[in-house]
């Protein structure tokens, strides 16, 4: 792995947690294909120390790559406008987050390039919409404070 990121791979194992719906029942996990063409978007495996590794790669931008993603593509919406793969805050432009889920888990990252602090929020209950953003954000503004300018 080019990024060192040996927690993070493409697919489901063994090691995987399992998941729990509302009602708190085993939800299990989605069997992936890794040559399914959505794989990608839903297949992808980390924990949060890989995560938060990433979250650093990406705040040093230590691959040239990485700080394209973070340029504003395309208009988004009254809050953000998006780079490649991350939302850009408008309040923020150095504030830069992604979230997703699959079944009963959900990710969501959040990163300020600025203060150099990031959170992340990994769950495998579902959560209400947006609760894993709602957390994160608040987990970053504690952060946020916490640095000294």
């Amino acid at each position: 792995h080019e990024l060192g990121l040996n927690g993070t791979y493409l697919g489901t194992s063994n090691n995987n947690l399992h998941g729990y719906d509302r009602k708190n029942n085993e939800y299990g996990n989605w069997k992936w294909n890794k040559e399914n063409l959505i794989s990608p978007a839903g297949a992808i495996s980390s924990t949060a120390d890989d995560l938060l590794k990433y979250a650093k790669i990406n705040i040093y931008e230590d691959h040239p790559y990485l700080s394209l993603c973070h340029k504003k593509h395309g208009n988004g919406t009254k809050k953000y406008d998006m780079g490649l793969g991350w939302f850009l805050l408008k309040k923020n432009n150095h504030v830069i987050f992604h979230g997703g889920g699959t079944g009963c888990f959900s990710s969501f990252l959040v990163i300020d390039k600025e203060k150099k602090v990031a959170s992340v929020v990994l769950a495998n209950y579902r959560l209400g919409r947006n609760d894993d953003e709602n957390i994160g954000m608040s987990l970053l503004e504690s952060l946020q404070k916490s640095v000294i300018s």
